[in-house]
């Protein structure tokens, strides 16, 4: 679970969030979990990196094969910035937003199978 940044003070730069996911590839490839089933799941606060040279936390991701297995619908809630990622290894389905718990994000969830 993560919490992309807003831009401002070391995340200033509209290419952060596809530097953070540059990131999190390049550390699953160390650890030797570059082929290893994995989810991905926050607040990705998408508009941070629209217009980046580099891409976004997303394109980033998909780039490397991975899908979008969920993205918040909001009302209530904001919609869009709440976000699910899942490598090939998984297929998705029946994504909801779960309601808010009194917060300005809604929570969400996704069913992910093992494919194969």
């Amino acid at each position: 679970n993560t919490h992309l940044p807003h831009n401002h003070g070391p995340a200033s730069s509209r290419n952060t969030h596809a530097r953070i996911a540059k990131s999190l590839l390049r550390k699953r490839e160390e650890l030797g979990a570059g082929n290893m089933p994995t989810v991905v799941v926050g607040d990705m606060n998408t508009f941070a990196s629209v217009g980046a040279s580099e891409g976004s936390f997303e394109s980033n991701l998909i780039d490397a094969g991975w899908h979008k297995s969920y993205q918040a619908r909001g009302n209530p809630g904001f919609a869009g910035l709440d976000q699910i990622f899942a490598t090939s290894h998984w297929s998705s389905f029946n994504g909801a937003d779960r309601g808010t718990g009194g917060s300005d994000h809604p929570a969400i969830a996704v069913y992910v199978n093992l494919v194969g």
